[in-house]
């Protein structure tokens, strides 16, 4: 008589597999890869075609709802065993407090001006404009928080966030 493990079956581990958030998942959905896009076309073709306030908003609104995103996706790839809400509240805050900074001082617009030029491709350019009105943009940081709320329980139902 052959004794059977116990412990899950190859069939329920692929399962379980499945339903693993990874690191990026909560970047790759339709929202945020829509914001992602739309910020690439505004700020390399429309502010070079209109340049106006619009695109000027345009591209911090864009930027508040998917760098949290983004840096969710660096904080989950480094190995945090944060869930994913937790990350995205992290990436928040700091896209919020970088926000604040580079929107109302020259010295750190100046900083990222710098760093954006040593890591765009070559003739791709980003130039931080000071402006504290920008910093209405701020909420959509919230709706990242919200975004990925929404996807972890859609994926996960028995996570409490």
């Amino acid at each position: 008589m052959s004794k059977q493990m116990p412990g899950p079956t190859p069939m329920s581990t692929r399962a379980e597999a499945a339903d693993e958030l990874l690191p990026g998942d909560e970047l790759l959905a339709p929202l945020p890869l829509g914001a992602m896009l739309l910020f690439g076309l505004n700020n390399w073709v429309l502010k070079a075609t209109y340049g106006n306030w619009i695109t000027g908003k345009l591209s911090d609104v864009t930027a508040c709802f998917f760098l949290p995103l983004l840096l969710s996706t660096v904080i989950g790839a480094l190995g945090s065993k944060r869930t994913l809400v937790q990350r995205v509240r992290i990436g928040a805050v700091v896209t919020a407090v970088v926000m604040a900074l580079v929107k109302t001082s020259a010295t750190a617009s100046s900083v990222l001006d710098s760093a954006l030029a040593l890591t765009l491709p070559t003739g791709l350019e980003s130039t931080n404009i000071v402006d504290p009105t920008d910093l209405y943009a701020l909420p959509f940081c919230a709706l990242a928080i919200a975004h990925a709320s929404q996807f972890e329980r859609r994926r996960r139902p028995e996570v409490d966030t």
